[in-house]
């Protein structure tokens, strides 16, 4: 059966026109009352209607009275929304980033996040996060603009607006005429500065941090050898490092560690299942950082939290589909489709550095023959030069000066890099490949046989495919450490 609610709120605009099947949903009748026939029933059923844009709660289309979507329905609801349960949840599939949402939550942002209170970015309401990210991500936006990205009312896009600029997140610029209306309209800019993060990249023998504002813009950094691997060693330094830079950054709000290996998230928070370089097995690291500085803590894998890093703040900005791979002491290989990092069910995704190249090749570590990583890591360009006393640093510089055997050794490099890339590219179509890392010489030197085993490779149907050749600092993995912090507060 279908039931048609709607309700007038004193002094206010009446509530949302809901139209919903009951079939197969719990606690409704023909009066359109839930089985408790409590009044917050009601208001709850209608604004989870309210909320999808599109098909939702129990399977029929629904729709807000002005084609508003529901971040904007739930400002609307205002104070009614706190008669509504608690443990209610949104159920609506129209609106992705509002999925699964407690109504409780949305209540506590009504009470939290009013104009000019002290704003906790990792505690804002979705609403509210959704118009700070679009601005993040995008750079300066009108009002109108970030209204009709999300799908927003004008008035409700106002509300939210002057929480972030109250708060000092946002601020009001200059005027710009926009071509949609022909009018002038202020821009709102992000104030990156308003907020710091810690960033931190760990190796079998270092610790690499960085201060970054929210634009993941690094702004200092120290660099610390790891006398211990143990995680409660390692905690320690961590801690240390941001006990330190608190006294010049004492609005640091989050940290996020990067670090090799698998890292799974859980509900008690990132679980490093293992890292070969730190000898770690099912280390609970973002519950132990989170403990020991005070502060919630992100943690991923490198590569992942690079790629993520990068597509929010860096080379992917504003692309969809895209692929990172890193060159160096080891090959990774990082995805976002559809906008979001993949991540494989096993949090596996990515591992391409067995791919084989070469049958006659030389043998990797693990006894591969021919393989990306027996051609094109650092430590196999160096056994391939075959002389005592040269770390990677010596064999570019003998390639650069002319050396026939360097030469020949990072031909054979960029042969098995365009072979990768070519691998990523047929796979998934990314828009960019984004390709770094402290190995990235191996594009200035072995670049032709690099592009020349990519035209070879490549499927004849394949677009033209964009490569992105970033310079490196080894800085930039701690900087990913703060990039997935950043995120972390902002999802």
């Amino acid at each position: 059966m279908r039931v048609s609610t709607r309700r007038k709120l004193p002094g206010k605009r009446p509530c949302p026109r809901a139209v919903i099947s009951t079939s197969g949903c719990a606690g409704a009748d023909a009066s359109g009352a839930g089985v408790s026939a409590g009044r917050s029933d009601v208001i709850a059923t209608g604004a989870a209607a309210a909320i999808a844009r599109s098909s939702a709660t129990c399977g029929d289309r629904q729709e807000s009275r002005d084609g508003e979507s529901g971040i904007g329905i739930l400002f609307d609801l205002g104070e009614r929304l706190r008669r509504i349960r608690p443990d209610d949840d949104i159920l609506a599939s129209g609106t992705p980033r509002l999925r699964g949402i407690k109504f409780s939550k949305v209540t506590k942002m009504l009470d939290e996040n009013e104009a000019g209170a002290p704003v906790d970015i990792a505690s804002l309401a979705p609403a509210v996060k959704a118009a700070l990210l679009e601005v993040l991500i995008h750079g300066e936006l009108p009002r109108a603009e970030i209204a009709r990205r999300l799908h927003l009312s004008r008035a409700s896009l106002t509300r939210i607006t002057r929480i972030l600029v109250d708060g000092g997140l946002l601020s009001e610029g200059g005027t710009r005429l926009m071509a949609q209306t022909g009018r002038p309209s202020e821009m709102l800019r992000l104030r990156a500065e308003a907020r710091h993060v810690l960033g931190i990249k760990l190796t079998g023998d270092g610790l690499f941090a960085v201060v970054t504002d929210l634009a993941a813009t690094a702004i200092a950094s120290v660099e610390r050898p790891l006398l211990s691997t143990d995680p409660e060693a390692v905690v320690s330094e961590i801690a240390d490092v941001a006990v330190g830079f608190r006294a010049d950054f004492p609005d640091i709000v989050a940290v996020g560690v990067a670090l090799a290996g698998r890292v799974h998230q859980r509900g008690d928070g990132p679980f490093v299942e293992i890292s070969e370089w730190l000898d770690w097995h099912d280390v609970p690291l973002g519950a132990m950082v989170r403990d020991a500085v005070g502060l919630p803590c992100a943690v991923e894998n490198d590569v992942s939290a690079l790629t993520a890093t990068e597509h929010w703040f860096g080379a992917g900005t504003g692309v969809d589909d895209m692929a990172l791979i890193t060159v160096g002491v080891g090959i990774g290989c990082g995805l976002v489709l559809n906008g979001s990092p993949v991540e494989g069910a096993h949090a596996r995704a990515g591992l391409m550095s067995h791919t084989i190249v070469d049958e006659a090749g030389p043998y990797c570590g693990l006894g591969h023959r021919g393989c990306v990583a027996s051609l094109l890591t650092s430590g196999a360009i160096v056994g391939a030069y075959r002389t005592v006393g040269i770390d990677y640093a010596g064999v570019v510089a003998a390639a650069r000066e002319g050396d026939p055997f360097a030469r020949a050794i990072f031909d054979d490099a960029g042969r098995a890099l365009g072979v990768l890339i070519a691998a990523v590219a047929n796979l998934v179509d990314p828009q960019k490949i984004v390709v770094s890392g402290d190995g990235i010489a191996v594009v200035e030197l072995g670049g032709d046989s690099m592009r020349a085993e990519l035209a070879r490779r490549l499927d004849g149907g394949a677009a033209p495919v964009d490569i992105d050749v970033r310079t490196w600092d080894f800085s930039e993995w701690a900087r990913a450490g703060a990039g997935i912090a950043i995120r972390s507060m902002l999802s």
